[in-house]
């Protein structure tokens, strides 16, 4: 995902960075490797997430997390598999209709991520001093993106 960082070096000298980087806090990090003082994105301002981090990913019908800590590099964070369920007008659950499931389960933090950059994009076009216009134009494409890329990995299609 492209992230606008601005960031004060260690020199004091104000600095623009646009990159890809896999998620907001991977692009701060990298501005800290870089010896920034301060590292800002510019994304909505939620309240710390909850949930384990994305990506998620998908193995089956099983959605997992691997830790990203070099020591413990093959141990899960989270583990969870969707099982088919049983009604009795409709009978129990297709595994097309469970893999779907799973699928949208393992897109849910590029989702939520997606439609956070909406949100501040759709904030930065109601207050214009929040962002220029340059700026306004890259988040609404950065936010497409990430929409496209999300619906994809939730529907299982090319983005």
């Amino acid at each position: 995902m492209s992230i606008l960082l601005k960031y004060a070096a260690a020199d004091g000298v104000q600095i623009n960075a646009r990159g890809i980087w896999p998620s907001t806090g991977a692009a701060i990090q990298w501005a800290i490797e870089q010896g920034a003082v301060v590292a800002i994105a510019r994304r909505l301002k939620m309240s710390e997430a909850k949930h384990t981090p994305g990506p998620w990913e998908l193995d089956g019908l099983t959605v997992y997390k691997l830790t990203d800590e070099p020591k413990h590099k093959q141990a899960n964070v989270f583990c969870a598999r969707v099982d088919a369920g049983y009604t009795l007008t409709n009978g129990r659950t297709s595994f097309q209709e469970c893999q779907a499931n799973a699928r949208l389960i393992a897109a849910a933090p590029e989702l939520l991520e997606a439609a956070q950059m909406v949100i501040a994009w759709y904030e930065a076009e109601d207050d214009h001093s929040k962002a220029d216009f340059y700026e306004r134009m890259q988040m609404c494409r950065d936010s497409e993106s990430a929409l496209r890329a999300a619906i994809a990995k939730a529907t299982g299609e090319q983005a």
